[in-house]
């Protein structure tokens, strides 16, 4: 799975453009209004103007005169009326257009992580993630309003401009001095803002991240009372995104006052030009106030031009960082759909690592036969977990394969193998809803009855039955209102109610007391004929009466056989059981 290189200045445009291109309609439509509502002002300054010059050489208030300025009263009341019109419609289609846009951004960014595999989020800090779903797509979300700016403040420009052409030529030519000049100090000051803005996004997301983790494990921090620690981390990580973001404010800062200086030496320069070219006042004072339009417009560019930069940074961020990251786990382009499973699995000389030079898993060969009850034991780190996580290709084996029904299951689609295997992990998340929602979540079509029955099996209905709401109890985000004996019970549930062909069991009992763990046991007994079960277990005594124990030791099998059969032959197995024993008679 590798990432990209950042993405040129074209192609990120091009990419751009297509989350808008499905609002074309809306985004014209803002536009045009943007377009007309932009010649309002020079209309109704032409119309003063031309009335204060018949005005100055008619000298006296005549009948005619009155009538006049009636005419261009209404003139201007009737262009600003089409002004607010087209200012509320423009601002009706555009903003529309960047709230869809962010919505499509957004729910692109989330669908693609769903696809990524595991090793994409261990590679990743949460907080990073969520600030790109945040505060990047937040940023993209204005391309639709950075779009109307940039048209519409060049065609304000070009009308200023030929309005200032119409008023004084000699004028005009002095104007056309300072424009370029205005432009070049835009690019100098916003060249490096895409840059700056990539360092202040990637310090912001290092202070999500440390919010993030110390606000999904607060007992933990409570426990080591490193409360004041983590506000330090917390401080040091909020103070470096603070100096990225004012390094670039420095500089965007820079950009208003730089142009207007220029334009009021260019307004001096006009000044002087109109007195010695002689230009008529009325011609005069309209030159003036188009030549003020005209400096807010490029001024007004440049502002848009930075944030364009800095727009440029987070789409960048969105594409190569996720966008354009190829899951290594996904179908096969003539992937078929996996048929009903009797569930013989078998590992054809497995290797895997997460890393080439650290295998995890070396040339791991075993069969499981349908229905069979198999548990992989071993000392941490033995590679336990890993080798049951190639069954529903979390991860894809580096070397060999494996099958299931004689089926390579790297031929078929991750859904249709994914659906007919029930795990139980290690760690019981649930997600805030009600208890029967969590139970149901591989099935969300699930009747009362069908609930109800895994939960029994999972010995998990009476103490459902004790809470306020019963099945409609809401739990707290990721279970917390629960204990860890309880969320383990509904983590079963949930797993057997979609009635799968292979059970896998990560530690599913590990958080449960002795007692209520033989009680689940013997009830899972029921669930167990006819599925392939795998059972990853630290506790031994629990797996005693598997049909066949798999010991594992660095990634490779040590030893396979029954309870009685390994216990006979004294081997690692023998060790780690009565070792086990002993611990429990002391």
């Amino acid at each position: 799975m590798d990432s990209p290189a950042p993405s040129d200045r074209q192609a990120l445009i091009r990419r751009l453009l297509a989350f808008i291109a499905p609002f074309r309609k809306q985004l014209t439509l803002g536009l045009l209004c943007s377009a007309v509502s932009a010649a309002a002002l020079p209309i109704a300054l032409k119309q003063l103007t031309d009335f204060l010059g018949r005005a100055r050489a008619a000298g006296t208030q005549t009948p005619a005169l009155l009538a006049d300025v009636t005419h261009v009263g209404l003139t201007i009341v009737g262009a600003y009326t089409g002004l607010l019109l087209f200012r509320f419609f423009q601002g009706l289609f555009l903003s529309e257009v960047a709230q869809r846009v962010g919505m499509g951004i957004r729910s692109a960014v989330f669908t693609h992580l769903q696809r990524m595999p595991l090793s994409f989020f261990h590679s990743q800090r949460t907080g990073a993630l969520l600030a790109t779903l945040t505060n990047d797509v937040n940023r993209l979300q204005n391309a639709a309003m950075l779009l109307r700016d940039g048209v519409v403040l060049p065609v304000q420009a070009l009308l200023y401009l030929g309005t200032m052409l119409w008023s004084s030529l000699e004028m005009a030519v002095v104007t056309l001095v300072a424009v370029p000049l205005m432009v070049g100090v835009i690019h100098l000051i916003t060249k490096k803002l895409r840059a700056l803005s990539t360092e202040s996004q990637n310090r912001l997301a290092e202070a999500t991240s440390i919010l993030s983790e110390t606000l999904s494990a607060p007992r933990v921090v409570q426990a080591f009372s490193a409360e004041e620690r983590e506000v330090a981390r917390f401080n040091q990580a909020n103070d470096g995104a603070f100096q990225a973001a004012m390094r670039g404010i420095r500089r965007t800062s820079l950009l208003t006052p730089t142009v207007d200086w220029i334009g009021a030496v260019a307004l001096a320069l006009i000044l002087y030009a109109g007195v010695y070219f002689r230009v008529p006042t009325d011609r005069f004072l309209m030159f003036v106030a188009m030549a003020n339009l005209l400096a807010n417009s490029i001024s007004g560019f440049g502002n848009v031009r930075g944030q364009f930069e800095e727009l440029l940074g987070a789409a960048d961020r969105i594409f190569t960082q996720v966008l354009d990251v190829v899951p290594s786990i996904r179908d096969a382009d003539n992937a078929t759909e996996l048929p009903p499973l009797s569930g013989r699995i078998v590992f054809e000389d497995v290797s895997f690592g997460y890393a080439e030079d650290k295998p995890v898993l070396s040339q791991v060969s075993l069969t499981i036969e349908p229905g069979e009850v198999v548990a992989f034991v071993g000392p941490t780190g033995a590679g336990k977990s890993t080798l049951a996580d190639l069954i529903p290709r979390f991860n894809d084996p580096t070397c060999g394969r494996v099958l299931v029904d004689g089926v390579d299951i790297r031929t078929v689609t991750i859904a249709s193998l994914r659906q007919q295997i029930g795990i139980v992990p290690q760690d019981s998340i649930l997600f805030s809803g009600t208890i029967a929602s969590n139970i149901a979540y591989g099935k969300p079509g699930a009747t009362e009855q069908e609930i109800t029955a895994a939960a029994c099996a999972a010995n998990a209905h009476d103490f459902i039955q004790a809470q306020a709401d019963g099945y409609q109890t809401v739990v707290g985000e990721r279970g917390t209102t629960l204990s860890g004996g309880q969320k383990q019970r509904l983590a079963i549930a949930r797993a057997l109610l979609t009635n799968p062909h292979i059970l896998i069991f990560d530690e599913a009992t590990s958080a449960l007391d002795t007692q209520t763990e033989s009680v689940v046991q013997e009830a899972l007994g029921t669930w167990f004929k006819g599925r392939t079960t795998l059972i990853i277990a630290h506790r031994l005594s629990t797996i005693v009466n598997a049909d066949k124990i798999v010991v594992l030791q660095e990634g490779k099998i040590a030893e396979v056989g029954t309870h009685t059969e390994l216990l006979a032959t004294g081997g690692l197995y023998s060790l780690l059981y009565n070792a086990q024993q002993r611990g429990l008679s002391a």
